[in-house]
């Protein structure tokens, strides 16, 4: 009787140390296992805010959206060009638009400047007076007391040229208004072709 008492005191012992132990283990696994069974956050959770919360077709408009044209080139000038035939003596003649009056004018590749006849400059209502003619020039019959002056427009079609300066001849030196190289200069080319000239903007 003992003996069978002593050994139910021992095994009771025994379980209880090992359930003392279990129950110390037990809480240390916990934590691990609460961490490995955590779930892990979806993957919007790592993206930013606004693109978390954008709409998939908004997404998708933007990638497909074309370029801006503006941003790739600038749009290319439009050309014009005006074409003059020599007449009979081998000169050019164009009609020009001086201030919004037609006249016809010499092209003269050996005049400085734009000039024009008293009675030219006086239908473009370009204002001249008897002192205004005080700037000295060299020409085939000698020199000559002329007004220079500035046109708010010269243009022969659409070859327009602005704020270009210009001579202005005394009362009965001449009736023909010359266009000289200050116009010529200021398109972007001209060229003579046999009995062509032919200008450009």
């Amino acid at each position: 009787m003992f003996l069978a008492g002593g050994v139910v005191g021992v095994t009771l012992i025994i379980a209880g140390v090992l359930q003392t132990t279990l129950e110390k283990r037990i809480p240390e696994q916990e934590p691990a296992r609460q961490a490995q069974s955590a779930p892990k956050p979806p993957p919007s959770a790592a993206m930013p805010p606004s693109a978390a919360t954008e709409n998939p077709s908004t997404i998708q408009r933007r990638i497909a959206a074309p370029p801006n044209p503006t941003e790739q080139q600038q749009p290319l000038r439009r050309i014009s060009s005006v074409e003059l035939k020599a007449n009979a003596a081998g000169h050019f003649v164009a009609q020009v638009d001086v201030n919004g009056r037609q006249f016809s004018m010499l092209v003269d590749t050996g005049a400085t400047m734009l000039t024009l006849s008293h009675d030219d400059a006086r239908k473009a209502a370009i204002p001249v007076t008897s002192t205004d003619f005080k700037h000295s020039v060299n020409t085939a019959a000698g020199p000559l007391k002329v007004a220079r002056v500035k046109v708010g427009r010269v243009g022969v079609g659409p070859l327009m040229g602005r704020d270009l300066e210009a001579l202005v001849l005394p009362a009965g030196t001449g009736n023909t208004s010359l266009l000289g190289m200050n116009y010529l200069r200021s398109l972007s080319s001209y060229e003579v072709k046999a009995d062509k000239m032919i200008m450009r903007n």
